[in-house]
């Protein structure tokens, strides 16, 4: 009697585990994404996040294109993209900018609104940010959520898409993700603006100089403060250039 027992057990085990791994739970949980995470940096350097390895990053080639990279896991589906998006009217709020599924439904066309706009659950780099879940119906049923934030002067949309039966797993590695992304700020040559600059100042200066010493009315004194000025001018875009400043 012990060992039909046994057996029964040793084959409702195996029914089980057979479940889990055709349902991809099993799968999953053997395959997490965030035991393994790689950093993805911009080639233009507007930002950095980290990303399952296994996931394919695709970096967006067209200068028209507001996507900047897409991450790709085919078994079990998911999609998630980044996108830098022109805040419309100047607009800096990120609710205001999801909210526009509310006020232009035909944006919406075979999506539906799941969990309506929400701003505490996430924060991006230091910044506010908001969410919006959506379902989308149809022969493709997916689940999609947004989070919008305005980070550096850009406003940044980040989606992830996954079937309903593995949305609520990948979840988890979509905050992971979100936790690790960075966007440094925009960088300014200063260099270069130094040496607009000194060319403005430097036109200035020889105006001003070039009718005193093309009527010889103080030749010397002119010259002088024109060659001090020169080499003030120098110093500065010295200076800059090191680093120093001026």
């Amino acid at each position: 009697m012990g060992k039909i027992e046994t057996i029964a057990k040793l084959a409702f085990t195996s029914s089980l585990v057979l479940i889990l791994t055709i349902t991809g739970i099993g799968l999953y949980a053997q395959t997490s994404p965030m035991n393994n995470m790689t950093k993805y940096t911009d080639p233009k350097g507007r930002l950095s996040i980290n990303y399952p390895s296994s996931w394919t990053p695709l970096t967006s080639t067209n200068p028209f294109q507001q996507r900047v990279v897409q991450f790709i896991n085919m078994v079990p589906f998911v999609n998630f993209n980044i996108v830098i998006t022109p805040a419309a009217f100047g607009q800096k709020d990120p609710a205001t900018v999801l909210n526009a599924y509310n006020l232009f439904p035909s944006t919406m066309a075979g999506y539906s609104i799941s969990q309506n706009i929400e701003c505490v659950r996430y924060n991006i780099d230091g910044n506010k940010a908001c969410s919006i879940v959506l379902t989308r119906n149809g022969i493709i049923h997916s689940i999609n959520i947004q989070v919008a934030s305005y980070v550096n002067k850009k406003m940044f949309i980040f989606t992830m898409q996954a079937t309903p039966y593995d949305f609520n797993n990948y979840l988890p590695v979509f905050q992971n993700m979100l936790s690790s992304f960075k966007a440094p700020p925009t960088s300014v040559n200063t260099t270069t603006l130094a040496t607009k600059t000194a060319t403005i100042v430097n036109q200035r200066t020889i105006q001003k100089t070039a009718a005193p010493l093309l009527n010889g009315a103080g030749r010397s004194s002119n010259l002088n403060r024109f060659h001090n000025q020169s080499l003030t001018i120098l110093t500065i875009l010295t200076k800059t250039s090191r680093g120093i400043n001026p």
